[in-house]
């Protein structure tokens, strides 16, 4: 989850107060995995290597809005890719040793459906349509050399927007629509 508890209050459920837990889960898998799932699907919202696709120009360091959007990233982002890849080490490790009685390590299968379009990309085609004060903050920061949409990504609620990333999400399922049949079967 990425709720963005700043901007969206914890709602009152029973008297006690419920927000965005994913700043406190390290380890995003582990609750689903501790109850039991044997597969777990999972929906991400940009791929493994994201960070690493884009390269600014080395003449000019990254704007504020750039470092703040990685900084969203490694808060709600990367901690799922590194749980993944903790998760591919026990299967394997499994996998590979003789099974030992008693323990409580099983292999544990993963989907992972990310979008084929970085959603960083779709925004920057809205940035006409950003609210004034996004707009504000952009202008801020631009340092000519890298946009900053990482954050904006997290910050823009704009109905297209939202609409061509729903598209694009259901687009990007229905192309994989035999390989999730087959995971969840």
């Amino acid at each position: 989850s990425i709720a963005l508890p700043i901007l969206f209050p914890s709602v009152r459920i029973d008297g006690r107060d419920y927000g965005d837990g994913s700043l406190l889960q390290l380890t995003p898998l582990a609750p689903a995995i501790h109850l039991g799932a044997e597969r777990l699907l999972i929906v991400a919202v940009h791929g493994p290597n994201r960070a690493l696709a884009r390269k600014a120009p080395p003449s000019a360091p990254p704007s504020w809005m750039t470092i703040a959007g990685f900084m969203m990233d490694a808060f709600f982002l990367d901690s799922l890719y590194i749980d993944l890849e903790r998760l591919k080490g026990i299967n394997e490790n499994i996998v590979n040793c003789a099974p030992v009685a008693g323990t409580p390590l099983r292999r544990v299968e993963t989907l992972v459906l990310s979008p084929s379009i970085d959603p960083t990309l779709l925004v920057s085609r809205h940035r006409d349509r950003f609210p004034r004060w996004l707009r504000w903050l952009v202008r801020e920061s631009e340092d000519g050399v890298s946009p900053g949409f990482e954050l904006e990504s997290y910050l823009f609620f704009d109905g297209p927007y939202c609409r061509q990333l729903v598209e694009l999400g259901y687009s990007d399922t229905r192309s994989r629509q035999d390989e999730i049949r087959q995971f969840l079967a």
